[in-house]
């Protein structure tokens, strides 16, 4: 007798799993459309309704506001967002992807203090194999150098369109490091139709502002 509720309750249990899962995926969507239109105030009366806060964990907010503030390019904001995650407990994963986007976000500054001291925070956590794309930068970036130069042509070869703006501006500087102006030139060139082309593509499709990948090793 007592089972006869069981299945009813567990199909209803799942139907509210997956109504959830479609809920926080239309909210993204809508967020990165409107961080893409450069809308930010729909942005904001999005992000600080009740079912977004509901539905979002804190830290996944918190990492959407500051990839909104790196793709408005505002200092102050972006400096603000980074001091949220001061001010929350994050697990290990957490922990790497901040330290990874201050990282890559202090070399884009060169100030190379800062990203040396996040450079080694990862260090200290990260697998060797996690590592690549931050040796390649702190080499490329902090130290002027080319030596993973190979690896980054290997890798622009086989990778997907939407990797290849990254490769190539890589190249272009790896290039003016060694003193080949005229194919540093020439990559950059192709870096920013490539790139022009990722962004257009991303507002026609929709992406998502909560992506942390961007090398395909």
């Amino acid at each position: 007798m007592h089972y006869r509720w069981i299945i009813p309750a567990g199909c209803i249990l799942a139907l509210l799993i997956i109504g959830e899962r479609v809920a926080v995926s239309k909210i993204s969507n809508r967020l990165t459309l409107y961080a893409f239109q450069r809308d930010y105030e729909a942005y904001q009366r999005l992000r600080k309704k009740w079912y977004t806060l509901y539905l979002f964990h804190p830290f996944n907010l918190a990492y959407m506001d500051l990839n909104v503030a790196l793709f408005k390019g505002d200092l102050k904001e972006i400096e603000n967002c980074f001091l949220q995650f001061d001010q929350m407990h994050l697990n290990k994963k957490q922990k790497e992807t901040v330290y990874r986007k201050a990282f890559y976000y202090n070399v884009m500054k060169n100030e190379k203090e800062n990203a040396e001291h996040y450079y080694h925070m990862l260090k200290d956590m990260e697998q060797p194999q996690r590592m690549q794309d931050i040796e390649i930068f702190y080499d490329t970036f902090i130290h002027s150098g080319y030596r993973f130069m190979d690896e980054v042509q290997q890798a622009l070869k086989k990778c997907s369109k939407e990797y290849r703006a990254d490769y190539e501006s890589i190249l272009a500087k790896m290039y003016e490091n060694k003193g080949d102006l005229q194919s540093a030139d020439e990559y950059q060139k192709l870096a920013e139709t490539h790139f022009e082309e990722l962004k257009q593509n991303q507002r026609r499709k929709g992406g998502t502002i909560c992506e942390t990948k961007r090398f395909s090793w």
